[in-house]
Protein backbone atom coordinates (compact mmCIF):
# COMPACT_ATOMS: atom_id res chain seq x y z
CA UNK A 1 0.00 0.00 0.00
CA UNK A 2 1.25 3.45 -0.89
CA UNK A 3 2.01 5.94 1.82
CA UNK A 4 -0.07 9.05 2.21
CA UNK A 5 1.26 12.41 1.17
CA UNK A 6 2.06 15.02 3.74
CA UNK A 7 -0.33 17.93 4.03
CA UNK A 8 0.57 21.31 2.62
CA UNK A 9 1.20 23.90 5.27
CA UNK A 10 -1.72 26.25 5.81
CA UNK A 11 -0.07 28.81 8.07
CA UNK A 12 2.38 31.45 6.97
CA UNK A 13 5.92 30.17 7.29
CA UNK A 14 4.81 26.67 8.26
CA UNK A 15 6.59 23.57 7.00
CA UNK A 16 4.82 21.00 4.89
CA UNK A 17 4.07 17.63 6.38
CA UNK A 18 6.30 14.63 5.71
CA UNK A 19 4.96 11.82 3.58
CA UNK A 20 4.38 8.49 5.28
CA UNK A 21 6.24 5.30 4.44
CA UNK A 22 4.76 2.93 1.89
CA UNK A 23 3.94 -0.68 2.61
CA UNK A 24 5.48 -3.63 0.74
CA UNK A 25 5.53 -2.62 -2.93
CA UNK A 26 4.05 0.79 -2.15
CA UNK A 27 5.59 4.16 -2.82
CA UNK A 28 6.29 6.59 -0.05
CA UNK A 29 4.06 9.63 0.18
CA UNK A 30 5.21 12.96 -1.18
CA UNK A 31 6.16 15.72 1.19
CA UNK A 32 3.78 18.64 1.53
CA UNK A 33 4.54 22.10 0.16
CA UNK A 34 5.76 24.68 2.62
CA UNK A 35 3.48 27.48 3.71
CA UNK A 36 3.68 30.91 2.12
CA UNK A 37 6.33 33.11 3.62
CA UNK A 38 9.43 30.92 3.77
CA UNK A 39 7.91 27.59 4.70
CA UNK A 40 10.10 24.55 4.05
CA UNK A 41 8.84 21.64 2.02
CA UNK A 42 8.23 18.33 3.76
CA UNK A 43 10.41 15.26 3.24
CA UNK A 44 9.18 12.44 1.06
CA UNK A 45 8.28 9.16 2.69
CA UNK A 46 10.39 6.00 2.49
CA UNK A 47 9.19 3.52 -0.12
CA UNK A 48 8.31 -0.03 0.79
CA UNK A 49 10.07 -3.07 -0.68
CA UNK A 50 10.05 -2.49 -4.43
CA UNK A 51 8.43 0.91 -3.93
CA UNK A 52 9.73 4.32 -4.87
CA UNK A 53 10.58 6.92 -2.30
CA UNK A 54 8.30 9.92 -2.11
CA UNK A 55 9.36 13.20 -3.66
CA UNK A 56 10.31 16.03 -1.37
CA UNK A 57 7.90 18.94 -1.25
CA UNK A 58 8.85 22.25 -2.83
CA UNK A 59 9.87 25.07 -0.58
CA UNK A 60 7.41 27.94 -0.42
CA UNK A 61 7.98 31.27 -2.10
CA UNK A 62 8.59 34.14 0.26
CA UNK A 63 6.06 36.93 0.43
CA UNK A 64 6.67 40.63 0.78
CA UNK A 65 6.85 40.29 4.55
CA UNK A 66 9.41 37.49 4.60
CA UNK A 67 13.13 38.07 4.37
CA UNK A 68 14.04 34.48 3.83
CA UNK A 69 12.87 31.63 1.66
CA UNK A 70 11.69 28.08 1.80
CA UNK A 71 14.06 25.18 1.18
CA UNK A 72 12.95 22.15 -0.76
CA UNK A 73 12.31 18.96 1.17
CA UNK A 74 14.53 15.91 0.81
CA UNK A 75 13.39 13.06 -1.38
CA UNK A 76 12.53 9.82 0.37
CA UNK A 77 14.74 6.72 0.22
CA UNK A 78 13.37 3.90 -1.88
CA UNK A 79 12.84 0.35 -0.82
CA UNK A 80 14.79 -2.52 -2.42
CA UNK A 81 14.46 -2.24 -6.19
CA UNK A 82 12.77 1.15 -6.02
CA UNK A 83 13.70 4.61 -7.17
CA UNK A 84 14.70 7.27 -4.69
CA UNK A 85 12.51 10.35 -4.53
CA UNK A 86 13.53 13.60 -6.18
CA UNK A 87 14.50 16.42 -3.89
CA UNK A 88 12.10 19.34 -3.79
CA UNK A 89 12.91 22.60 -5.50
CA UNK A 90 13.86 25.60 -3.41
CA UNK A 91 11.40 28.45 -3.04
CA UNK A 92 12.03 31.97 -4.29
CA UNK A 93 12.29 34.71 -1.72
CA UNK A 94 10.75 38.10 -2.19
CA UNK A 95 13.67 40.01 -0.73
CA UNK A 96 16.11 37.53 0.74
CA UNK A 97 18.29 34.56 0.05
CA UNK A 98 17.07 32.02 -2.46
CA UNK A 99 15.97 28.55 -1.45
CA UNK A 100 18.23 25.56 -1.85
CA UNK A 101 16.97 22.41 -3.48
CA UNK A 102 16.51 19.29 -1.40
CA UNK A 103 18.76 16.25 -1.59
CA UNK A 104 17.66 13.33 -3.70
CA UNK A 105 16.64 10.13 -1.98
CA UNK A 106 18.94 7.11 -1.75
CA UNK A 107 18.17 4.07 -3.85
CA UNK A 108 17.71 0.76 -2.09
CA UNK A 109 19.31 -2.54 -3.07
CA UNK A 110 19.20 -2.64 -6.89
CA UNK A 111 17.53 0.76 -6.73
CA UNK A 112 18.22 4.02 -8.52
CA UNK A 113 19.09 7.17 -6.62
CA UNK A 114 16.89 10.24 -6.88
CA UNK A 115 18.07 13.51 -8.37
CA UNK A 116 18.67 16.56 -6.26
CA UNK A 117 16.25 19.46 -6.43
CA UNK A 118 17.03 22.66 -8.30
CA UNK A 119 17.94 25.87 -6.54
CA UNK A 120 15.51 28.74 -6.80
CA UNK A 121 15.87 31.46 -9.39
CA UNK A 122 16.42 34.98 -8.15
CA UNK A 123 13.90 37.70 -8.85
CA UNK A 124 14.15 41.41 -9.49
CA UNK A 125 13.07 42.04 -5.92
CA UNK A 126 15.88 39.93 -4.53
CA UNK A 127 18.38 42.73 -5.26
CA UNK A 128 21.95 41.48 -5.02
CA UNK A 129 20.97 37.97 -4.04
CA UNK A 130 21.93 35.16 -6.36
CA UNK A 131 20.17 31.96 -7.21
CA UNK A 132 19.97 29.08 -4.78
CA UNK A 133 22.32 26.12 -4.92
CA UNK A 134 21.18 22.78 -6.26
CA UNK A 135 21.55 19.86 -3.90
CA UNK A 136 23.28 16.58 -4.52
CA UNK A 137 21.74 13.38 -5.78
CA UNK A 138 21.41 10.41 -3.50
CA UNK A 139 23.60 7.35 -3.38
CA UNK A 140 22.38 4.17 -5.05
CA UNK A 141 22.29 0.47 -4.51
CA UNK A 142 23.46 -2.05 -7.09
CA UNK A 143 22.25 -0.05 -10.07
CA UNK A 144 25.27 1.87 -11.40
CA UNK A 145 23.30 5.03 -12.08
CA UNK A 146 23.80 7.63 -9.42
CA UNK A 147 21.62 10.63 -8.81
CA UNK A 148 22.42 13.83 -10.65
CA UNK A 149 23.01 17.04 -8.77
CA UNK A 150 20.39 19.74 -9.13
CA UNK A 151 21.06 22.82 -11.22
CA UNK A 152 21.93 26.06 -9.51
CA UNK A 153 19.36 28.81 -9.82
CA UNK A 154 19.89 31.72 -12.16
CA UNK A 155 20.54 34.93 -10.32
CA UNK A 156 18.16 37.79 -9.83
CA UNK A 157 18.89 41.46 -10.12
CA UNK A 158 22.66 41.83 -10.56
CA UNK A 159 23.37 38.71 -8.50
CA UNK A 160 25.52 35.66 -9.07
CA UNK A 161 24.22 32.31 -10.21
CA UNK A 162 23.90 29.45 -7.76
CA UNK A 163 26.29 26.51 -7.73
CA UNK A 164 25.27 23.19 -9.22
CA UNK A 165 24.82 20.20 -6.96
CA UNK A 166 27.26 17.31 -6.67
CA UNK A 167 26.49 13.99 -8.34
CA UNK A 168 26.25 10.87 -6.25
CA UNK A 169 29.21 8.89 -5.00
CA UNK A 170 29.78 5.23 -4.25
CA UNK A 171 27.90 2.56 -2.40
CA UNK A 172 28.47 -0.96 -1.11
CA UNK A 173 26.13 -3.86 -1.77
CA UNK A 174 26.31 -6.51 0.92
CA UNK A 175 29.77 -6.73 2.43
CA UNK A 176 32.17 -6.94 -0.51
CA UNK A 177 30.63 -5.83 -3.81
CA UNK A 178 31.64 -2.27 -4.67
CA UNK A 179 29.57 -0.38 -7.18
CA UNK A 180 30.34 2.91 -8.85
CA UNK A 181 28.14 5.90 -9.44
CA UNK A 182 27.76 7.91 -12.62
CA UNK A 183 25.84 10.90 -11.36
CA UNK A 184 26.78 14.06 -13.19
CA UNK A 185 27.27 17.33 -11.40
CA UNK A 186 24.59 19.96 -11.83
CA UNK A 187 25.23 22.97 -14.01
CA UNK A 188 25.92 26.32 -12.43
CA UNK A 189 23.30 29.03 -12.69
CA UNK A 190 23.75 32.01 -14.98
CA UNK A 191 24.80 35.37 -13.61
CA UNK A 192 22.44 38.31 -14.06
CA UNK A 193 22.97 41.14 -16.50
CA UNK A 194 23.94 44.50 -15.07
CA UNK A 195 21.39 46.63 -13.29
CA UNK A 196 20.11 49.93 -14.57
CA UNK A 197 21.50 52.06 -11.75
CA UNK A 198 24.91 53.72 -11.87
CA UNK A 199 25.95 51.80 -8.77
CA UNK A 200 25.52 48.41 -10.42
CA UNK A 201 27.12 48.45 -13.88
CA UNK A 202 28.66 45.01 -13.62
CA UNK A 203 27.20 41.68 -14.56
CA UNK A 204 26.86 38.87 -12.05
CA UNK A 205 29.24 35.92 -12.06
CA UNK A 206 28.08 32.53 -13.21
CA UNK A 207 27.76 29.75 -10.67
CA UNK A 208 30.31 26.96 -10.53
CA UNK A 209 29.40 23.59 -11.91
CA UNK A 210 28.87 20.73 -9.51
CA UNK A 211 31.41 17.93 -9.16
CA UNK A 212 30.61 14.64 -10.80
CA UNK A 213 30.11 11.37 -8.99
CA UNK A 214 32.62 8.56 -9.21
CA UNK A 215 32.10 8.03 -12.94
CA UNK A 216 30.20 11.23 -13.58
CA UNK A 217 31.19 14.32 -15.46
CA UNK A 218 31.52 17.70 -13.85
CA UNK A 219 28.78 20.23 -14.48
CA UNK A 220 29.25 23.18 -16.80
CA UNK A 221 29.84 26.53 -15.18
CA UNK A 222 27.15 29.16 -15.57
CA UNK A 223 27.57 32.04 -17.98
CA UNK A 224 28.43 35.44 -16.59
CA UNK A 225 25.98 38.30 -16.98
CA UNK A 226 26.60 41.19 -19.33
CA UNK A 227 28.02 44.43 -18.01
CA UNK A 228 26.39 47.70 -19.01
CA UNK A 229 27.92 49.65 -21.85
CA UNK A 230 29.06 53.06 -20.68
CA UNK A 231 26.98 56.07 -21.65
CA UNK A 232 28.30 58.46 -24.26
CA UNK A 233 29.74 61.73 -23.02
CA UNK A 234 27.72 64.90 -23.49
CA UNK A 235 28.69 67.44 -26.13
CA UNK A 236 30.16 70.85 -25.33
CA UNK A 237 27.59 73.61 -24.78
CA UNK A 238 29.58 76.49 -26.25
CA UNK A 239 32.13 76.80 -29.01
CA UNK A 240 35.51 75.59 -27.82
CA UNK A 241 34.07 73.64 -24.88
CA UNK A 242 35.26 70.13 -24.39
CA UNK A 243 32.80 67.29 -24.53
CA UNK A 244 32.00 65.37 -21.39
CA UNK A 245 33.83 62.15 -20.63
CA UNK A 246 32.07 58.93 -21.48
CA UNK A 247 30.87 56.71 -18.67
CA UNK A 248 33.02 53.71 -17.90
CA UNK A 249 31.42 50.50 -19.06
CA UNK A 250 30.57 47.79 -16.62
CA UNK A 251 32.57 44.60 -16.39
CA UNK A 252 30.95 41.47 -17.65
CA UNK A 253 30.53 38.72 -15.11
CA UNK A 254 33.07 35.93 -15.10
CA UNK A 255 31.94 32.54 -16.22
CA UNK A 256 31.69 29.88 -13.54
CA UNK A 257 34.41 27.27 -13.32
CA UNK A 258 33.52 23.81 -14.50
CA UNK A 259 32.93 21.08 -11.95
CA UNK A 260 35.63 18.52 -11.30
CA UNK A 261 35.24 15.14 -12.94
CA UNK A 262 34.43 12.09 -10.87
CA UNK A 263 37.21 10.20 -9.17
CA UNK A 264 37.27 7.45 -11.75
CA UNK A 265 37.55 8.59 -15.36
CA UNK A 266 35.07 11.45 -15.06
CA UNK A 267 35.63 14.33 -17.46
CA UNK A 268 36.04 17.83 -16.14
CA UNK A 269 33.15 20.22 -16.76
CA UNK A 270 33.47 23.07 -19.22
CA UNK A 271 33.94 26.57 -17.94
CA UNK A 272 31.05 28.98 -18.39
CA UNK A 273 31.22 31.80 -20.92
CA UNK A 274 32.17 35.22 -19.65
CA UNK A 275 29.62 38.01 -19.95
CA UNK A 276 30.06 40.78 -22.50
CA UNK A 277 30.57 44.29 -21.20
CA UNK A 278 32.64 47.42 -21.23
CA UNK A 279 35.74 45.65 -20.01
CA UNK A 280 34.61 42.21 -21.04
CA UNK A 281 34.09 39.20 -18.84
CA UNK A 282 36.70 36.51 -18.44
CA UNK A 283 35.67 33.08 -19.62
CA UNK A 284 35.45 30.39 -16.98
CA UNK A 285 38.35 27.99 -16.55
CA UNK A 286 37.76 24.44 -17.65
CA UNK A 287 38.01 21.90 -14.86
CA UNK A 288 40.83 19.42 -14.62
CA UNK A 289 40.00 15.89 -15.68
CA UNK A 290 39.74 13.23 -13.04
CA UNK A 291 42.62 10.96 -12.07
CA UNK A 292 42.10 7.28 -12.78
CA UNK A 293 41.41 5.07 -9.82
CA UNK A 294 43.53 2.06 -8.89
CA UNK A 295 40.41 -0.13 -8.97
CA UNK A 296 39.59 0.79 -12.55
CA UNK A 297 41.32 -1.59 -14.94
CA UNK A 298 42.21 -0.16 -18.36
CA UNK A 299 40.64 3.17 -17.48
CA UNK A 300 42.60 6.33 -18.00
CA UNK A 301 42.19 9.85 -16.79
CA UNK A 302 39.37 12.17 -17.74
CA UNK A 303 39.69 14.92 -20.31
CA UNK A 304 39.98 18.49 -19.16
CA UNK A 305 37.05 20.83 -19.74
CA UNK A 306 37.10 23.52 -22.40
CA UNK A 307 37.56 27.10 -21.35
CA UNK A 308 34.65 29.51 -21.64
CA UNK A 309 34.37 32.23 -24.26
CA UNK A 310 35.40 35.69 -23.13
CA UNK A 311 33.12 38.68 -23.48
CA UNK A 312 33.89 41.63 -25.74
CA UNK A 313 37.44 42.62 -24.87
CA UNK A 314 37.63 39.76 -22.40
CA UNK A 315 40.02 36.86 -22.10
CA UNK A 316 38.97 33.36 -23.01
CA UNK A 317 39.15 30.82 -20.23
CA UNK A 318 42.02 28.36 -20.05
CA UNK A 319 41.34 24.76 -20.89
CA UNK A 320 41.53 22.24 -18.09
CA UNK A 321 44.43 19.84 -17.70
CA UNK A 322 43.83 16.23 -18.62
CA UNK A 323 43.63 13.64 -15.87
CA UNK A 324 46.27 10.96 -15.30
CA UNK A 325 45.50 7.27 -15.32
CA UNK A 326 46.29 5.30 -12.21
CA UNK A 327 49.69 3.62 -12.04
CA UNK A 328 49.60 0.08 -13.35
CA UNK A 329 46.64 0.66 -15.66
CA UNK A 330 46.77 0.59 -19.42
CA UNK A 331 44.24 3.36 -19.97
CA UNK A 332 44.85 6.47 -22.03
CA UNK A 333 45.87 9.72 -20.45
CA UNK A 334 43.41 12.57 -20.42
CA UNK A 335 43.66 15.23 -23.11
CA UNK A 336 43.80 18.87 -22.22
CA UNK A 337 40.74 21.02 -22.87
CA UNK A 338 40.64 23.63 -25.61
CA UNK A 339 41.18 27.23 -24.67
CA UNK A 340 38.19 29.55 -24.81
CA UNK A 341 37.76 32.01 -27.65
CA UNK A 342 38.50 35.64 -26.94
CA UNK A 343 35.84 38.28 -27.42
CA UNK A 344 36.16 41.08 -29.96
CA UNK A 345 39.60 42.51 -29.34
CA UNK A 346 40.10 39.95 -26.60
CA UNK A 347 42.80 37.40 -25.95
CA UNK A 348 42.16 33.76 -26.63
CA UNK A 349 42.59 31.28 -23.82
CA UNK A 350 45.40 28.75 -23.69
CA UNK A 351 44.73 25.10 -24.23
CA UNK A 352 45.14 22.74 -21.31
CA UNK A 353 48.13 20.44 -20.97
CA UNK A 354 47.83 16.77 -21.68
CA UNK A 355 48.40 14.42 -18.78
CA UNK A 356 51.73 12.67 -18.33
CA UNK A 357 51.94 8.96 -18.93
CA UNK A 358 52.67 6.78 -15.93
CA UNK A 359 53.73 3.46 -17.45
CA UNK A 360 56.45 2.47 -19.95
CA UNK A 361 55.00 2.00 -23.40
CA UNK A 362 52.08 4.27 -22.66
CA UNK A 363 51.37 7.40 -24.64
CA UNK A 364 50.56 10.59 -22.84
CA UNK A 365 47.62 12.87 -23.49
CA UNK A 366 47.64 15.53 -26.18
CA UNK A 367 47.55 19.20 -25.33
CA UNK A 368 44.39 21.16 -26.09
CA UNK A 369 44.12 23.68 -28.89
CA UNK A 370 44.51 27.36 -28.25
CA UNK A 371 41.37 29.45 -28.60
CA UNK A 372 40.32 31.68 -31.45
CA UNK A 373 41.21 35.34 -30.86
CA UNK A 374 38.67 38.04 -31.49
CA UNK A 375 39.27 40.68 -34.13
CA UNK A 376 42.51 42.39 -33.17
CA UNK A 377 43.05 40.06 -30.24
CA UNK A 378 46.04 37.96 -29.30
CA UNK A 379 46.44 34.29 -30.10
CA UNK A 380 45.83 31.44 -27.74
CA UNK A 381 48.65 29.03 -27.05
CA UNK A 382 48.13 25.32 -27.45
CA UNK A 383 48.58 23.11 -24.43
CA UNK A 384 51.80 21.16 -23.98
CA UNK A 385 51.81 17.50 -24.88
CA UNK A 386 52.63 15.03 -22.18
CA UNK A 387 56.01 13.62 -21.20
CA UNK A 388 57.33 10.29 -19.96
CA UNK A 389 55.32 8.12 -22.33
CA UNK A 390 56.72 5.69 -24.89
CA UNK A 391 56.78 8.64 -27.25
CA UNK A 392 55.80 12.20 -26.59
CA UNK A 393 52.45 13.25 -27.97
CA UNK A 394 52.52 16.61 -29.66
CA UNK A 395 50.55 19.53 -28.37
CA UNK A 396 47.33 20.59 -30.04
CA UNK A 397 47.58 21.85 -33.57
CA UNK A 398 47.16 25.57 -34.12
CA UNK A 399 43.44 26.29 -34.06
CA UNK A 400 42.15 29.47 -35.69
CA UNK A 401 45.52 31.14 -35.41
CA UNK A 402 46.44 29.83 -32.00
CA UNK A 403 49.99 28.66 -31.48
CA UNK A 404 50.37 24.91 -31.33
CA UNK A 405 51.59 23.37 -28.12
CA UNK A 406 55.02 21.89 -27.63
CA UNK A 407 55.43 18.19 -28.13
CA UNK A 408 56.18 16.01 -25.15
CA UNK A 409 59.55 14.38 -24.62
CA UNK A 410 59.95 10.72 -25.45
CA UNK A 411 60.52 8.45 -22.51
CA UNK A 412 63.98 7.20 -21.60
CA UNK A 413 64.10 3.44 -21.97
CA UNK A 414 65.59 3.00 -18.53
CA UNK A 415 63.42 0.00 -17.70
CA UNK A 416 65.75 -2.14 -19.93
CA UNK A 417 68.95 -1.01 -18.27
CA UNK A 418 69.71 -4.39 -16.72
CA UNK A 419 70.11 -6.16 -20.09
CA UNK A 420 72.53 -3.57 -21.45
CA UNK A 421 75.52 -4.65 -19.28
CA UNK A 422 74.92 -8.39 -19.36
CA UNK A 423 78.23 -10.28 -19.97
CA UNK A 424 80.45 -7.23 -19.31
CA UNK A 425 83.22 -7.03 -16.75
CA UNK A 426 83.00 -4.57 -13.90
CA UNK A 427 85.63 -2.22 -15.31
CA UNK A 428 83.85 -2.16 -18.66
CA UNK A 429 80.85 -0.50 -17.02
CA UNK A 430 82.91 2.58 -16.14
CA UNK A 431 82.64 5.58 -18.53
CA UNK A 432 85.70 6.05 -20.82
CA UNK A 433 87.11 2.50 -20.43
CA UNK A 434 87.74 2.09 -24.20
CA UNK A 435 89.84 5.26 -24.37
CA UNK A 436 91.95 4.31 -21.34
CA UNK A 437 92.45 0.78 -22.73
CA UNK A 438 93.90 2.14 -26.00
CA UNK A 439 96.34 4.42 -24.10
CA UNK A 440 97.83 1.52 -22.12
CA UNK A 441 98.60 -0.43 -25.33
CA UNK A 442 100.94 2.29 -26.69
Amino acid sequence: MAGTSGADATVVGGSGGDGSAGGSGGAGGDGGKGGAGAGNGGDGGVGGKGGAGGNGGDGADGNSMSVHDGAGGNGGDSGDGGVGGKGGNGGTAAAGTQGHGGNGGNGGLAGVAGDGGDGATGTYDSRLIGGGDGSGGGTYGVDPTGGAGGSGGDSGYNGAGGAGGTGSGISFSGSTSLTVGSGNGGNGGAGADSGWSASSPNGGDGGVGGDGGRLGNGGTGGAGGAGRVGAEGSGGLAAGDNGGAGQVGGTGGSGGAGGKGGSEFGNGGNGGAGGAGGDGGVGGTGAEGAVGNALSNDIGGGNGGDGGTGGAGGVGGAGGKGGTAAAGNAGEQGHGGAGGDGGTGGIAGNGGDGANAVNPGQAGGAGGNGGDPGAGGALGKGGAGSVEGASGVSGGAADHGGNGGNGGNGATANYRRGRRWRGRRWWQRRPGWRRRRRWKRR
